[in-house]
């Protein structure tokens, strides 16, 4: 097997144990999803102690869980915000176009594969690269993830960092207890 040039290297080519593959997102895609995998499980233990913890629980102490948990959610804002900039300067939003000619009917083929033709063999119907990087139900599961699922994350947590910018009323309860549900 040849060796890496370096313009190999900048297409994102790389050899493992001889072998040739192709990583499909740049580095700093990856760099920021192991960061968010440390800070979710961290925001994760921190918020568990924060709910469930007391003085002889044996988790961290409320202070030491607070200041980690709003640590870790300051960063993951942060973080976010630079993934956006990211995604837009390197043009990888284009990943998450999902209304392209074909989708519905490739979200469907995509479906049917997970639900039964993984198990008998069936050769995948959608295999990545990496201008076209996530199937049919990766496209609108990712976009779903990025444009609701963690702003509304953030949005939450802020209100619970700083109650005095959360609603007075929220689905006709009072105060920052729904939020925090």
């Amino acid at each position: 097997m040849s060796e890496i040039t370096p313009e190999d290297r900048r297409k994102g080519v790389a050899t493992v144990e001889g072998r040739r593959f192709v990583y499909l997102h740049p580095g700093w895609v990856r760099l920021w999803h192991w960061i968010n995998v440390v800070l979710i499980i961290l925001l994760a233990a921190t918020g568990f102690s924060l709910h469930f913890g007391g003085e002889s629980s044996g988790l961290l102490s409320f202070r030491t869980a607070r200041l980690v948990h709003n640590a870790c959610g300051w960063i993951v804002l942060f973080t976010f915000v630079l993934y956006l900039v990211g995604l837009i300067v390197s043009g990888e939003w284009r990943q998450f176009l999902v209304f392209k000619k074909g989708f519905v009917r490739g979200m469907f083929i995509q479906t049917g594969f997970y639900l039964s033709g993984i198990f008998r063999g069936q050769p995948h119907p959608d295999s990545p690269t990496r201008e076209r990087k996530f199937n049919p139900l990766q496209q609108i599961t990712y976009l779903l993830v990025v444009v609701v699922g963690l702003p509304l994350i953030i949005l939450t947590g802020m209100m619970l960092l700083l109650p005095e910018s959360a609603p007075k009323q929220v689905m006709g309860a009072g105060g920052i207890w729904p939020i925090a549900m």
